[in-house]
């Protein structure tokens, strides 16, 4: 009975960005006491409240349509048209695409407990329903996010603000990072801090994640191009397990098995380290320029994902990575050798259709492009879709114009559609493993939550 509810949410979000302009901040008031009136409402409904509810849909229809001109099948609660396409503002479009295939489509609930901007969002691997959350305003916290939307744990004792937040791989614990030069282990059941961590060069923390292949072992990057393991057994920094890259981290990612971790400077870098999971030791890769600039540094990294498999379109294992040049680079390994010692076989990463020679020059083919100019924006991978035909993006992305984009990358050609959610830039989005919600984070600590419509 609450879909209902959802659906006047979405039909309202849908004309958000027609509603005051000018005027963000009652852009977001608006929806977030349409929030609270889901919440509040939702339950112990009667049959003929029910009714009554998709009267007032039908009605509330009329007038978005009669005040902003979007069409009624679009805001009906009985159409499949809840969607995309009634909200974004396709940048490449196809004109065969069933709405059908859209993958998020409404807007579920809203969260604003945290006071300043999303850092991170993440949701718990192969959990459908538990969130992390880490905020400018020092706190962290998780989230239960279905059926009922509620904040489990504030997990507050970082001193400056929260730049990252990782999982454990069984989702025990939360690794969290921050500008007081500090990481911290949290209990995920109690919401309790279970040890700190000091950077020994007493610099910002930019990012951390736990090691796949070894959850006792974890991965940071601080301001100063430190990237370092640490032991969070023994909370020792293992010999030879730092290196330094010579410009500040800003983001980092390891592939499945923990064998290499890339990590992205604020000159437009990528670098990668060969990572012995036993010891903690780094050893040096290589080093890409992402994007030649015309400034006298290159531009901002801001986030980089892995997955094994990005889908139909590109089947090999890939890197996504947020640049601040208003693009989106996705990537694809290939092979080179390292020698160091002895000769091993790496991963690495090549621009996505470029031709690489033996020596592992590349060529650049194409980008993605995005409104991403100077803050610190994440992009994740969708999970893959198992439907034969349907348009699903396998790309999320935030954006600094409000807008979540979703974006469709195969062998040759981009699609890009993005739906104006936010009344300012989205900073962090993501998707729980099944595909069923999507989560978004904002510059003014505003949480939207996005799933697929009741029919």
């Amino acid at each position: 009975m609450a879909n209902v509810w959802q659906n006047i949410l979405a039909s309202d979000a849908l004309c958000n960005h027609l509603r005051t302009p000018n005027n963000p901040c009652l852009k977001t008031l608006y929806l977030r006491r349409r929030a609270l009136l889901l919440q509040e409402k939702s339950t112990k409904v009667s049959s003929s409240e029910e009714s009554f509810r998709r009267s007032y849909l039908q009605l509330r229809s009329t007038i978005l349509f009669e005040r902003y001109g979007v069409p009624k099948e679009i805001l009906c609660s009985r159409s499949r048209s809840v969607s995309l396409r009634g909200m974004n503002v396709s940048l490449s479009e196809n004109k065969n695409h069933n709405s059908q295939d859209d993958r998020y489509m409404t807007i579920q609930q809203m969260l604003d407990h945290h006071k300043e901007a999303i850092s991170n969002l993440t949701f718990a691997k192969d959990e459908a329903s538990l969130l992390a959350c880490a905020s400018f305003d020092g706190t962290l916290s998780i989230c239960e996010v279905s059926p009922i939307c509620r904040v489990l744990h504030i997990l507050s004792g970082h001193a400056a603000a929260v730049t990252d937040v990782h999982w454990s791989d069984r989702n025990e614990w939360l690794l969290s990072c921050s500008l007081d030069a500090s990481l911290r282990l949290w209990d995920a059941q109690t919401g309790k801090c279970l040890r700190i961590f000091r950077d020994p060069t007493k610099s910002s923390i930019n990012c951390c994640a736990f090691l796949p292949s070894n959850n006792n072992l974890v991965v940071a990057g601080n301001k100063r191009g430190m990237v370092q393991i640490l032991n969070i057994s023994t909370g020792i920094f293992p010999l030879n397990g730092s290196s330094q890259i010579g410009a500040p981290v800003t983001c980092l990612t390891c592939d499945g098995l923990g064998r290499l971790i890339w990590a992205g400077d604020d000159r437009g870098y990528i670098n990668s380290f060969l990572v012995d999971s036993a010891t903690g030791r780094l050893t040096k890769g290589r080093r890409l320029e992402i994007q030649p600039s015309v400034r006298s540094q290159g531009p901002l990294v801001t986030s980089i994902s892995f997955t094994a498999w990005a889908g139909r379109g590109g089947r090999d294992p890939s890197l996504l990575v947020s640049c601040a040049a208003n693009a989106l680079f996705l990537y694809k390994s290939v092979y080179f050798r390292l020698i160091a010692g002895c000769e091993l076989q790496l991963r690495y990463v090549s621009f996505l259709n470029r031709i690489v020679d033996e020596q592992g020059g590349l060529r650049l083919k194409r980008r993605c492009p995005l409104a991403h100019h100077q803050s610190k924006i994440r992009s994740e991978f969708c999970p893959v879709s198992s439907q034969p035909g349907a348009w699903c993006p396998n790309l999320v992305s935030g954006g600094e114009d409000g807008c979540i984009y979703f974006l469709h990358v195969d062998a040759t050609s981009t699609t890009t559609r993005r739906i104006p959610a936010h009344a300012s830039a989205v900073l962090s989005v993501a998707a729980n493993y099944n595909g069923a919600l999507l989560a978004s984070g904002d510059s003014r600590g505003i949480i939207m939550l996005w799933g697929k419509p009741s029919h």
